[in-house]
């Protein structure tokens, strides 16, 4: 098993670190788990995708913006890759038409791939153990968009036991 991650210097055992043109050319699925930033916007467009194998899949459930969404089209319909599975689209939820819904090689999910049980049963406590960090004063709220809350209190906080 390779990653490539150029953000973490992690050791990523039992995994091995290699640069994204090794992991393309050896990869047997590709399956990508980054948030979309500037710097790796279009990270796998037609140039990767013609580097991976003919009998690899790519699986993308992060970002759309990772994959140019055209290229992946153009290798799924020349058959260059395997196949495809896809939790998010460019434009969202895809519209009657699309070229993805007339591939035979593509599984589409609509944006749904991480609600599962697990997820819906472990989100709230997850949540609530946030909360409570936040409220003692133990750190910040894991945010995406980077406005952390704020807390305000009506009435006296010593009664409420925030003090």
């Amino acid at each position: 098993m390779v990653v490539y991650d150029p953000l973490s210097q992690a050791d990523p055992a039992p995994a091995e670190r290699v640069d994204l043109r090794t992991l393309l050319e050896t990869s047997d699925i590709v399956s990508l788990h980054a948030r979309l930033t500037p710097e790796n916007h279009g990270l796998i467009g037609a140039a990767e995708l013609a580097r991976m194998k003919p009998s690899a899949i790519l699986v993308n459930t992060a970002r759309s913006g990772l994959v140019v969404e055209a290229a992946l089209v153009e290798a799924l319909r020349r058959r260059t890759i395997l196949g495809a599975a896809l939790d998010v689209f460019d434009i969202e939820p895809l519209r009657p038409g699309h070229p993805f819904l007339e591939l035979d090689n593509v599984t589409l999910t609509p944006h749904l791939a991480g609600s599962s049980i697990d997820a819906f049963h472990g989100s709230p406590e997850l949540m609530a153990g946030h909360l409570e960090n936040l409220l003692a004063g133990r750190g910040l709220v894991p945010i995406v968009n980077g406005v952390q809350p704020r807390l305000s209190f009506r009435g006296d906080a010593r009664r409420a036991g925030l003090r």
